[in-house]
Parts: structure tokens; C-alpha cells; sequence
């Protein structure tokens, strides 16, 4: 379709804004409506808005969903979601992400929801190396539109949304059909459709790794190299004790007190009630900090009484999977990788190091075997296969 001419009838959709926009679907009944309404549907475009930034457990908040003439929001808080993968799950049926990494694990794990086959923007936009890669630069880029971002930190278990919020929502999943129609041809034409479409496939199959709270990852605070090992020990019971006061309140750690906060505190390590009180007198945790000074107070002593601790030995992310011989071809692979990514000879996207790690687990001997594991693009592979093997064998 011509490019000029999808424009006109873009700005000539988003002027019928309000027959796009039904109600949000946030019962059962709705639900039922929504799915006899998507029955069929081969092309629909998803994202989620998440609470990552004002509870204790990340969550999906707001499902959005558009077809080619409607947007929908759909509420996780209040419904089961799961019988959506009669629709998600169909073997006709593509949905189109931005960034669907983020979104396709957080609905498996909190929704039951799966999908039979996606296409991701952002993994289009990366393979062609185009000059943004967020969706609000390509929505700019293709069709000229501004997308406010302002409610991306938002907090999204408000009910009911607010109307600006509800709007913000719905333009998050109303382009992504067409911008696919204009990124597919883009792929074929750079012989990277196969490529973007494997890496679909493995978005679909990943599932969030489990995390507990560690109490030694103190080492991840922001400036904590400022302090010495007397109040590294200091740190790690502030650390731990922000945490279990953060499980305890249902907020984000960091609502509690932030990391800069944290690492003065450290520092300084108050002994006294005013000395918490005048630590905090001018913060917005003032009045939290008032009703548990006591528990501060005794998370301190702790860590003063435990003595300097030393810095943790640093876990290697492949230590469990690979051999030493296999970490160094991983590392040489890497470098030489980011080498050429550099130099503008290859795009990085096309050799990730999740490829790369499927390298150092099979050691290709040669071509034939480098080729039979159908990673990065055809192009790629013929052009620098023999350099891949001589790093792997030599």
C-alpha cells in the first residue's frame, strides 16, 4: 500500500476515535462479547500496562487489544483472562507486539495466556537497524503521529482509569497492524523475515525465571562502592530489612526508601530516633520513617554488630552451563561480535548472545553444522561463518 496514501487513512481513522473505543471489558459477560467479537480474528495487536513501580510483585494491570477498526482494554484485576487463548492461541491468528519480550511472559505467568504465533516491532525495527527502535520514534517515522509516553509509570491498578489514561492506553496497540504491514516487506527484501520470525518464536516460548529477594544483592545498589566494608555490613541489614518492609506494606522497595537514601544511611549509621527523624525531615518517607524508626534503628545496630563484610565473589552468568574452555570461545565470540557491530559490518541484533551461547553449546566443526543450527541470517552465516569457526576451533 502506498505509503503516503496509508497516512490519509490513518489521520482519517483517528478522527473516528470514538467509534474505536468501546467501554473497558471488566466482566465476565464483556469478556464473552469481546471473544464472540474477535472470533476469527487473523491479525490483533496487544500490549499490557504494568505495575512494576508502586507494589511489592510486578503484575499485569491493563491488557489493550486492537483490531483493524477497534481498541479494546481489558481488565486482569478483576477477570480471568484465559479464555482469551481461544482467540490468542488459534492457529490463524498473528498478534502483533512492541517489545512483546516484555508483555508475552507477564501474561503466561499472571493470565494463563498463550499465544500461537506472534510478530514483534521492536525486533523488526532492531534486525533492519532502523534509526529507533521505540515504538513512539516509529509511529513518529512512518506516519508523522506524536505518542504521549507521559503515563508509562503510571499506576495503572487505578479504577476506574481515568479518562486520559484510558486514551493513552488504547494508541499503545492502535498502529502496530499497520506498521507491521510496512516492516514485512522490509524484512523479505533484506532476506531477515526467517530470522524475525524464530526470534517470534522464542519471545513466545519465554517464561519469567523465577526470582526470590537475595540479601547479598546489597552489591547492586546504586553507588555502594562510596562506602567501606564497615558499612557494607550495615547496608546489606538495611537492605534486607527494606525489603521485608516492602513485602509487609505491599509497595515497591523503593517506596520505602530509595537506594541513595539507603547508602547514607549506611554511611552513617544513626543511633537515635531524632537522628533517623532529622536524617529524614525534609523526605517524602518522613512520616513512614516516623512510624518504624524502631525496626530502622535495630537493622542498623545489626549490621554495626556483624562487623566489615567483605565484597561477594561475582557469579558468572554461564558458570553453571558451560566449561571454562567453553567461556572463553563465549568471550571471543562476544568481542569479535561487538568488534564488527561497531565497525558497522554487522548488526548485533542478528547475533545475540543467546546465539552466541548455542555456538559454545554445539561447537560447529564446520559449515554444514554451523548452518543446521539456524541462527542469525543466511547472509550473516555465508559471509562470516569460516571467521565463527576459526574463533570456535581455534
Amino acid at each position: 500500500m502506498d505509503y503516503f496514501f496509508l497516512q490519509i487513512l490513518l489521520r482519517i481513522w483517528l478522527s473516528m476515535d470514538s467509534h474505536r473505543t468501546p467501554p473497558i471489558v471488566d466482566t465476565v459477560e464483556a469478556l464473552h462479547s469481546l471473544i464472540e467479537e474477535l472470533r476469527g480474528i487473523e491479525l490483533v495487536s496487544i500490549d499490557t500496562e504494568m505495575d512494576c513501580c508502586y507494589h511489592y510483585h510486578d503484575r499485569v494491570c491493563l491488557l489493550q487489544i486492537s483490531s483493524q477498526d477497534t481498541d479494546y482494554l481489558v481488565d486482569p484485576l478483576h477477570l480471568d483472562l484465559s479464555p482469551l487463548n481461544e482467540i490468542f492461541d488459534a492457529p490463524n491468528c498473528t498478534a502483533i507486539f512492541h517489545a512483546g519480550n516484555n508483555d508475552v511472559p507477564h501474561l503466561r505467568r499472571d493470565n494463563n495466556i498463550v499465544f500461537n504465533r506472534i510478530f514483534d516491532t521492536y525486533v523488526a525495527a532492531e534486525l533492519l537497524n532502523l534509526p529507533s527502535k521505540s515504538l513512539a520514534g516509529l509511529i513518529k517515522l512512518y506516519f508523522d503521529i506524536d505518542l504521549d509516553k507521559q503515563y508509562q509509570r503510571a499506576d495503572w491498578t487505578i479504577r476506574p482509569l481515568p479518562p486520559e489514561m484510558d486514551h493513552y492506553a488504547r494508541y499503545d496497540t492502535r498502529f502496530l497492524i499497520e506498521l507491521r504491514e510496512l516492516l514485512l516487506p522490509k524484512l523479505e527484501e533484506a532476506n531477515l523475515l526467517g530470522v524475525a520470525e524464530r526470534m517470534c518464536e522464542g519471545i513466545v516460548k519465554t517464561r519469567l525465571p523465577h526470582k526470590e529477594f537475595s540479601p547479598d544483592n546489597w552489591v547492586n545498589v546504586k553507588n555502594v562502592r562510596s562506602l567501606n566494608a564497615a558499612s557494607y555490613s550495615v547496608l546489606r541489614s538495611l537492605y534486607i530489612w527494606r525489603d521485608q518492609l516492602a513485602r509487609e506494606f505491599d509497595l515497591a522497595p523503593y517506596r520505602i526508601m530509595s537506594d541513595y537514601s539507603l547508602v547514607r544511611l549506611a554511611d552513617c549509621a544513626p543511633e537515635t530516633t531524632k537522628e533517623v527523624l532529622d536524617f529524614f525531615a525534609k523526605s517524602s518517607h518522613l512520616e513512614m520513617m516516623t512510624k518504624v524508626s524502631d525496626s530502622l534503628l535495630a537493622a542498623v545496630r545489626r549490621g554495626v554488630e556483624e562487623g566489615p563484610i567483605s565484597w561477594p565473589q561475582e557469579k558468572r552468568h554461564l558458570a553453571n552451563r558451560f566449561s571454562e574452555k567453553q567461556h572463553h570461545i563465549f568471550e571471543r565470540l562476544r568481542s569479535w561480535r561487538n568488534k564488527y557491530a561497531k565497525l558497522g559490518k554487522i548488526n548485533s541484533a542478528l547475533l545475540t548472545n543467546k546465539m552466541l551461547e548455542v555456538l559454545v553449546t554445539e561447537l560447529p566443526k564446520n559449515q554444514s553444522q554451523l548452518e543446521k543450527l539456524d541462527i542469525g541470517s543466511p547472509d550473516l552465516i555465508k559471509e562470516y561463518g569460516s571467521k565463527i569457526l576459526e574463533i570456535i576451533n581455534s
